[in-house]
This record gives C-alpha cells, structure tokens and sequence, in this order.
C-alpha cells in the first residue's frame, strides 16, 4: 500500500482593522469602534501578525493629522503568507496631513479693515496656513499685488525693468522699527535681472535697530 502525505501551507485569516478621524484609540478597531490614529493601528498590526494573521489597515474618509512621523520597518511589512495591506476605505477618501489643526477664536481686525485676527499657541512655527482649504498669503512686505504679469513674488513683473524703489525697501530703518517681532520672516534680495534671489532668516533685531539675520542661501528662479 501506498500512502502519499500532502502538506498544503494554511492560508492565513484575515483581520482588518478600521481607523477613522472620529474614532478613538481606546475602541478595538472594528468597522463600528474604528481607532484614531495610525500609530494605534499600527501597534494592533503588530499583535496580529505576531499570531500569522493577514491584516488590512482601512481609512475611512477625513483630514488625519500626524502630531509626529510615523516610521515603518519590516515588522510592518508582513510576510507574502500574511501581508499587510494599509488602503482607503471603498469610496472614500482619506487625507494625511503633516499640518496641525488650529482651533482659533477669529476676531474682526483692529488694524485691517476686513481682516481678521487670531491668538496662536505660544511658541508656534508655521510657514502654511490653510482656512476652510483654502492656502492663505503670508504677511509680508512689499504687499503681494494683483495684476498681468507679477509674476515674482507676485510683485515685479519679470521684464528687467524693475527700478529700485526706496518706498518699497523692507529694510529702512523707519519700517524695521515699526516692527515688533520680525524673528522667523524671511528676507529674500532678488537680482537686478531678477533670475535668482539670496534668503535670510531674520533671528531678531539688534541694538542699533537693523535686523539680525541667518542664512544667505542663494537661488535661482
């Protein structure tokens, strides 16, 4: 008698876990109770394929916001057997933003007309800002303008005509006075021909009032 032993490999089950933006962390990360954050996802992964499963990481649709990176290595890849597969959820759309949400109480300008104003956290650094998805300007000097063909800065028309101006000149004593924390704006000196500019980092100002910076970092537009 002859008697043939076949081993067929298992396949894995699969195990999906559901994050969402209105989820919570505390949740278990089915469909119903989805998690908030990648990182708890990614740690419920971990478990699971400890034990061999297939696991599929689901977002639903919304703005993730990722307080720090989030780092994967090859304890996040799976196997071939039992893969682990991060995808939106069918028919939604997930967005991850490197950004922070600001929750700001806006109040009419005292000094814009039209304008509004916001106390940001203390401390905060930001060379974005977003409103209802919609990218905002910075606060800058000269004002950006609108019209044909500014199409430096918003600014000077690219025609090798620009002349110099001393209203529009950002580092006059009288206008650096007016400032009161210029730390963190950047000073850009375009070329005459206007192919390239140098960048500064403006550090603060000093005693005798003109503005200290950092950098010198050349470019070419």
């Amino acid at each position: 008698m002859l008697v043939l032993l076949s081993v067929w490999p298992t396949q894995a089950a699969s195990v999906e876990v559901f994050v969402s933006p209105d989820g919570s962390d505390s949740a278990s990360g089915i469909r119903s109770a989805p998690v908030a954050t990648f990182a708890r996802a990614q740690m419920l992964v971990r478990e699971l394929r400890a034990v061999g499963n297939t696991a599929s990481v689901i977002l639903r649709g919304g703005v993730y916001y990722l307080p720090e990176t989030l780092v994967f290595t090859p304890e996040d890849g799976g196997t071939s057997v039992a893969p682990v597969i991060w995808c939106a959820a069918e028919g939604e759309t997930p967005v991850i933003s490197g950004g922070s949400k600001l929750t700001l109480n806006w109040q009419r300008s005292t000094n814009l007309a039209g304008g509004f104003q916001a106390k940001v956290p203390a401390g905060l650094e930001i060379d974005q800002l977003w409103v209802n998805g919609q990218r905002q300007w910075m606060a800058r000097f000269p004002n950006r303008e609108s019209g044909e063909g500014l199409n430096v800065f918003d600014t000077w028309k690219l025609d090798h005509q620009a002349k110099p101006d001393s209203a529009r000149n950002p580092l006059a004593p009288e206008r650096i006075a007016r400032w009161a924390a210029p730390t963190g704006a950047y000073l850009h000196a375009m070329h005459p021909a206007l192919w390239g500019d140098v960048s500064w980092r403006v550090t603060g100002k000093k005693p005798d009032g003109t503005l200290a910076l950092e950098g010198g970092t050349p470019g070419i537009r």
